[in-house]
């Protein structure tokens, strides 16, 4: 139809047609046609066809004009458009030519200076010297839900040329490669019977460009062995600045304590510990399909609503079983945490905490409904703290109705569903049979029942005999996908057990006081403290024992690596950065107290209410063994580089305590110090090179490139150049002093932040799966950056007026 062309005449609207052209009127039974390429009036109430085509037209728009518009939200069409002017010296005219990428779009025809022209853009097509047969598509999805576990295809590949044949099994992170061809699983169609894979040719580059990766990394290990490296040198300098020193005893006791906020009583119903410590080893699965305790369920809920996971004396599994037999006594009960103090205030509340009575009204309607509705219908981009707030009690709120109606406890699978889906009570109603449901529904309503009757006789036998039916009928019918009793204790002790939690107020804790211990020494050397070092020491390296075996924990759990989404990088991040303090103590004891400074920091900020610490099912493209190995060596980075900004920071500060008097022995630290940050940034920038390679590794078995300039990607590559720059600035006479190190090594690690926290959670990308909600800036960030910067500028003041030579 692209080769219709319209002209208006003096005598109407004509049109002109590549194809002999048929016409019939509606009216009456009159018969035409018009050769190809003919002058043919468009007349109304007349039907024009050719081929399998036709055209009527009812009204003419004389005015109207047909105008591309150019889209900038992120919806894909199947077709995009170039707006192309054509000039042949003497006419001039603007054509639109439609296609895209894997589209072979039909030519536009146009007509210029009485010559024809066909004009086109899209995809070539290339035959293949083979082809390929599908066999089989499969997508698996996880248990009961509609997220993508695995897509996978069964493939044949026939060269008659070569008279050979071949079965191939292709999915995500498994390629099939051919001749240089090497295809990947990229999509499927809609209907699943279809695959779709994207294919490329690369006959000597994959190979020759693994080679190089190869040859870089090997050449960045043994450059850090070298003896005319750098950072051998520096390593050697500082061993000749250290001396051992008797130092005197200092022996520090330190206690914590978890506060809470405790409730008056209410009669809620109270659920015996034992017997709710055997509900939580129920099996329950999640929306997503991953299959886990209730404990971690309650967990979840608990949370949600409080910010922490016990409720008065009752912990999580007690008080979600409380609102599963009693829902109606939790009505009033002020459970929902409330943090802004303007709704607060709309609704009366003397307290932080809110109860579903509170939000309703005579009627039993949401006194919240309308400000809801506003909030929702503000585009994310323009909603206020009041709009952000409103919808998070909101989603509060909703919770704990799902929570109170059981709609949340997916605790009976269907025997042979081909989804592996498990039902709740009020679905298993809705959708089962009368016969499963009622199996079911008997099932349920005779645990509720015998739970009701042990809160009155406080004998708990027949509950725990109704919760038994209720596993053994889980085991029976739905065996395939429960997970083994060790991993399901491991995930309850990991629930019942915030390793994270305590490290971060145990690190924070030692970590300062440490700190401020080494600091006095440096400016009164003559201040012994060997046994607290070594105490500390101690007890240091006992917790990132405890650390280490948490992220383990975790690992064994998920199933796979705990480095997957925003949470857990932070943790992983705060391992690395306690790895590089302990690698470094040696050299300065610094080193040590700042990383546990700084992983206490970073663990508490994995604590935060925006932060998901839930555990999930990975999404297909991150089932990959190159995941694992890129992710792990590109966040070490941050570690190091980490340590190397925290020991800036603390050189700074030093440098403003500098006097005639201490001088030689502030200076000495300085020195020391700077060496190590040296060291631990060459250490940094080598991981960060080493973890980008192998992430275009990654990039290249996952989707068939190396490199796409995702926003991840680029700064990455940004954050490498930055180092580089910053250890090559020695080479430069006037920026080679102490001091402007020191600063630009703090102020480096920005670009880690960007690369980390502004591309995870403020821009988009093929790194999106990290992506958590948006967190606003908080004014503290600036106030923060002008402390740095005041630092900086006051430590070079100070400098200036020791004689002799800056640093």
């Amino acid at each position: 139809t692209s080769g219709i062309q319209f002209f208006e005449t003096d005598s109407g609207i004509v049109f002109t047609n590549p194809y002999p052209t048929w016409y019939s009127n509606m009216k009456d039974s009159l018969l035409g046609s018009y050769e190809m390429m003919k002058e043919i009036p468009f007349v109304k109430n007349r039907i024009y066809s050719w081929g399998k085509y036709k055209m009527a037209f009812n009204k003419i728009y004389k005015n109207a004009a047909i105008r591309l518009v150019s889209q900038k939200n992120k919806q894909q069409y199947s077709l995009s458009a170039l707006q192309i002017k054509i000039t042949d010296g003497n006419y001039n005219k603007t054509i639109n030519v439609f296609g895209n990428k894997g589209i072979l779009a039909s030519k536009t025809y146009f007509s210029l200076n009485n010559l024809n022209y066909s004009l086109g853009y899209g995809s070539k097509e290339i035959n293949l010297p083979f082809s390929l047969k599908l066999n089989k598509f499969e997508l698996k999805r996880y248990p009961g839900s509609n997220n993508p576990a695995s897509y996978e295809s069964w493939i044949t590949l026939n060269d008659s040329l070569n008279n050979y044949s071949q079965k191939y099994h292709i999915f995500m992170n498994n390629v099939l490669s051919y001749k240089g061809f090497r295809f990947y699983q990229a999509s499927y169609d809609p209907d699943e019977k279809g695959t779709i894979l994207s294919v490329n040719k690369d006959n000597l580059g994959t190979n020759i460009s693994y080679l190089g990766y190869f040859l870089l990394i090997v050449g960045m290990f043994f450059n850090l062995f070298d003896k005319n490296g750098r950072f051998r040198k520096l390593y050697l300098k500082i061993k000749k600045m250290n001396q051992s020193n008797l130092q005197n005893f200092i022996l520090l006791i330190f206690f914590f304590f978890t506060p809470y906020l405790s409730h008056s009583q209410t009669n809620i119903p109270n659920i015996d510990k034992n017997h709710a410590q055997k509900f939580g080893t129920l099996i329950v699965q999640d929306p997503s399909g991953r299959m886990e305790p209730v404990n971690t369920l309650s967990n979840k809920i608990i949370r949600k609503l409080l910010h922490k996971t016990n409720y008065k004396a009752m912990n999580s599994d007690q008080a979600l079983l409380s609102m599963l037999v009693a829902p109606s006594s939790w009505l009033n009960e002020a459970i929902i945490k409330l943090k802004n103090p303007d709704i607060i205030k709309r609704f009366g509340i003397k307290e932080k905490y809110i109860s579903i009575a509170n939000l309703l009204n005579d009627n039993n309607q949401k006194l919240m409904q309308n400000a809801v509705s506003q909030a929702y219908k503000t585009a994310p981009g323009k909603q206020s703290l009041w709009d952000r707030d409103i919808i998070k009690l909101n989603e509060k709120v909703n919770v704990l109705h799902m929570a109170l109606q059981g709609d949340f406890l997916n605790i009976f699978p269907l025997a042979k569903d081909k989804n592996n889906k498990w039902y709740n009570i009020n679905t298993a109603i809705k959708n089962l049979s009368t016969k499963d449901s009622t199996v079911i529904l008997n099932l349920y309503k005779n645990y509720i029942l015998s739970v009701q009757n042990a809160i009155k006789t406080n004998n708990w036998k027949a509950a725990d005999k109704a919760l038994l039916q209720i596993k053994k009928y889980q085991k029976k019918e739905g065996s395939n996908i429960i997970p083994p009793k060790k991993k399901i204790n491991a995930e309850i002790l990991y629930n019942k057990t915030p390793i994270f939690k305590y490290l971060f107020e145990l690190y924070f804790l030692i970590g300062w006081i440490y700190l401020i211990l080494l600091f006095l020494q440096v400016l009164f050397s003559k201040l012994k403290i060997k046994f607290a070092v070594y105490s500390f020491t101690s007890i240091l390296i006992l917790l990132f024992f405890i650390q280490t075996a948490g992220l383990i924990l975790r690992w064994y759990i998920a199933g796979h690596a705990p480095w997957s989404n925003g949470y857990e990088s932070m943790l992983y991040i705060a391992w690395a950065t306690q790895l590089a303090g302990l690698i470094f103590s040696k050299q300065s004891n610094i080193s040590l107290a700042a990383t546990t400074v700084l992983s206490g920091l970073m663990l508490w900020v994995g604590q935060l209410s925006w932060m998901d610490p839930e555990i999930t099912n990975l999404v297909p493209v991150l089932q990959s063994y190159w995941l694992t190995i890129h992710v792990a060596v590109i966040t070490s980075s941050y570690g190091f580089l980490a340590l190397g900004s925290i020991l800036a920071f603390i050189n700074l500060f030093l440098m403003l305590f500098l006097t005639k008097k201490n001088k030689d022995n502030v200076r000495f630290s300085i020195t020391k110090i700077t060496y190590i940050i040296e060291m631990t940034l060459i250490a940094g920038l080598f991981l960060l090179s080493i973890g980008t390679f192998i992430g275009g590794v990654w990039a290249n078995e996952s989707w068939g490139r190396y490199w796409g300039w995702d926003s991840k990607e680029t700064w990455s590559l940004i954050t490498m150049l930055v180092y580089a720059i910053v250890l090559h600035l020695r080479f430069i006479p006037k920026l080679n002093s102490k001091w402007f190190f020191n600063v630009i090594a703090l102020f480096s690690y920005s670009s880690v932040l960007m690369t980390y926290w502004g591309v995870n959670y403020y821009l988009s990308g093929l790194h999106s799966y990290a992506k958590g909600d948006s967190v606003p800036i908080s004014s503290s960030v600036y106030y923060t950056l002008g402390f740095l910067l005041m630092l900086s500028l006051l430590a070079y003041a100070k400098n200036e007026t020791i004689k002799g030579k800056t640093l």
